[in-house]
């Protein structure tokens, strides 16, 4: 039995021809007339590739279609055809510019001769010969004549009634022929062979990864039936999925050898197409000219790459979105001028990646207002009240005649809010004119009432932007292995500099007033610096306790019920911002704590849920806080 052993080889990918057919009165784009399949099988098979040109085309055809210069043409917004609005149309030509490096659509006009909507149409579909006269059809395989459309090119001089120019448009390279080649064309290649990585690991699942095995029998010649069934019955237990085995069987001549079995492909393959796809992964964003950092391929061993990906969207937008953009507009202007005279058409860029005022209000960069201004939120309370007070104090400069004046001429609910209080109904009209003057009046400083729920959803984003999950830490007992209380002081000052006494003395378990004859010592033997806003350990200090083999201690923050608090009365709940809280279950630091009240314009610390009324209290007893507080934890980060 003899076999014939092929060698597969890779063909070099060639740009198209473009040749006259003159019995289709076509150019053909293509040997075949069918490279745009090509390019549309590239798309659908080479997963790099695919997704480079989606965010491409997201990225050209922008987030919205901004219509202005013409009011009666803001009605294209909604609809460019009965059926989709510009955005979505936009989308469509986007993608084929993305895909062809052009794009088409259909210009449909009424019985007037005047446009009437506009029709996307698929660029792969569409030929010519000389840009005179435009043909397209489902199949060009198998396109008879009568099976084509046929299009005038656009020009609404020459409109007809009831007909449908085409508006052709194709992206400008040196030396082009009839028709655009893509923007990655030089990386046509690298995208071909993506296409078959992915074929080879496909087959060798498929097969059971037994490609390329070559078993040689030396038992004799069988005849042919019986080769055929041993070659089917070995296949069946040795290879993979649907019986599709890459093994040759080879029957030699009878002699006292024993069956051999030899790998025809290299040992390692592997470790070859891996090194292979790094190979051609790199090329495809070249020859995109993509930044890999903007499908998420991260730079290895680089942290905190946000200013990165920023910095890499802004250039390609610089570099190639925004010129992208501006054909697709001008064109678009260009078709509806006749309709809508000054039409002026821009988009409306996507928000990539949106600053984290967070981040920049920590940082010192951002202003508590710009950062509360990006999340929702109002001016903080500190603000207000700081131009309430300016405004009394205004007022109380001012002589008492004259005061009174201003205050005649304010309604009831302006007058409430100088005084921190909250308006009431029908309080936004000017009282009338007392028959006699007032006494004089003089505010005092603002008082401003804190209400139970003026928590906003805003101020849980706030706090869920910052902390981290209490699941990454475990608890450290004050018992590890410091044989003095000074060098559990000092741990603890080592994790959390603004400390107060009090958060050393429930760390450490020990009285406050211990605690201060500790530190004391501490500062006197050069360990710490003892100021009034800070305990800061010195090097003395922290060379002290890194002897002992401490564990890296953290000090953090956990919103939870206070042990003292008294129970709920019966069905009660607590309120919702308390719940929603400790549903974060999350640890701070100070430093997180003290710029969350920066932003939510509060001191979170003090308010927690607000105001609470001790049940069954005569009179009534209220505490300016609820039964939760900020409990502290000393803990570590989990191995």
């Amino acid at each position: 039995m003899s076999f014939e052993l092929l060698r597969i080889n890779f063909a070099e990918s060639k740009l198209p021809v473009f040749k006259e057919n003159k019995n289709k009165g076509i150019m053909y784009f293509g040997e075949a007339n069918d490279f745009p399949q090509h390019l549309l099988e590239f798309y659908n098979r080479s997963p790099k590739h695919g997704a480079i040109v989606r965010q491409k085309a997201r990225f050209v055809a922008g987030e919205e279609t901004i219509v202005e210069g013409n009011p009666n043409a803001v009605k294209i917004i909604d609809y460019v055809n009965p059926y989709e609005g510009v955005q979505e149309f936009k989308n469509k030509l986007a993608l084929d510019y993305e895909l062809f490096n052009g794009f088409a659509y259909e210009v449909h006009y009424n019985k007037l001769g005047q446009l009437a909507a506009l029709y996307h149409v698929d660029f792969s579909k569409v030929r010519t010969l000389d840009h005179d006269l435009y043909m397209y059809a489902e199949d060009w395989k198998k396109a008879k004549h009568e099976d084509m459309k046929h299009y005038r090119p656009f020009n609404p001089k020459k409109a007809q009634p009831m007909e449908v120019q085409l508006f052709y448009f194709r992206e400008y390279a040196p030396g082009l022929g009839v028709y655009p080649l893509p923007p990655y064309q030089h990386c046509l290649q690298y995208i071909e062979i993506d296409v078959e990585i992915a074929n080879f690991h496909n087959n060798n699942i498929r097969n059971g990864f037994s490609n390329g095995t070559l078993v040689q029998l030396f038992k004799g010649q069988p005849s042919q039936e019986i080769a055929y069934e041993f070659e089917r019955k070995f296949k069946a237990k040795t290879t993979g999925t649907d019986n599709a085995g890459g093994v040759l069987i080879q029957f030699n001549e009878m002699n006292e050898k024993e069956a051999t079995i030899n790998h025809l492909q290299p040992s390692e393959m592997d470790k070859q197409f891996l090194q292979l796809n790094e190979t051609v992964q790199d090329e495809i964003f070249v020859g995109h000219n993509f930044p890999k950092i903007l499908l998420g391929y991260a730079t290895e061993g680089a942290l905190g790459q946000r200013n990165e990906m920023i910095q890499a969207y802004e250039l390609l937008h610089k570099s190639y979105i925004n010129r992208r953009q501006e054909k697709i507009e001008t064109c678009l202007e260009n078709t509806l001028e006749t309709v809508y005279p000054g039409i002026q058409i821009s988009t409306k860029d996507s928000e990539f990646l949106a600053i984290d005022y967070v981040a920049l209000y920590g940082a010192g960069i951002a202003t508590v207002d710009e950062a509360r201004e990006q999340l929702g939120l109002g001016e903080s309370e500190q603000k207000v009240i700081d131009a309430a007070q300016k405004t009394i104090d205004n007022i109380n400069s001012l002589s008492p005649l004259v005061a009174n004046n201003v205050l005649a001429n304010m309604t009831v609910n302006e007058k409430r809010a100088l005084a921190g209080l909250p308006p009431i109904e029908g309080g936004d009209a000017l009282a009338s004119t007392p028959s006699t003057a007032p006494e004089p009046t003089t505010f005092t400083a603002v008082k401003m009432k804190c209400e139970c729920e003026t928590w906003k959803d805003s101020d849980i984003e706030v706090f869920s932007k910052f902390g981290m999950s209490a699941d990454e830490f475990e608890d450290v007992p004050m018992l590890f292995a410091l044989d003095t209380k000074e060098k559990k002081v000092l741990a603890v000052v080592t994790a959390d500099e603004k400390a107060t006494v009090k958060n050393i003395a429930d760390a450490v378990k020990l009285d406050e007033p211990e605690v201060i004859e500790i530190l004391k010592k501490l500062q006197s033997d050069g360990k710490l610096n003892w100021t009034n806003n800070a305990i800061k350990i010195t090097d003395i200090g922290r060379a002290d306790i890194q002897d002992e083999g401490l564990p890296k201690i953290e000090v953090r923050y956990k919103y939870d019920l206070s042990p003292d608090a008294l129970p709920l009365q019966p069905g009660g709940k607590s309120r919702e911002f308390c719940i929603k809280m400790t549903d974060l279950k999350k640890l701070y630091t100070r430093a997180e704590i003290d710029q969350i009240s920066g932003i939510v314009g509060y001191n979170a610390w003090l308010r927690r849920g607000g105001w609470y009324t001790v049940p069954n209290s005569e009179p009534p007893l209220h505490i300016p806080h609820c039964r939760h507080e900020w409990s502290q934890k000393v803990v570590r980060r989990k191995s």
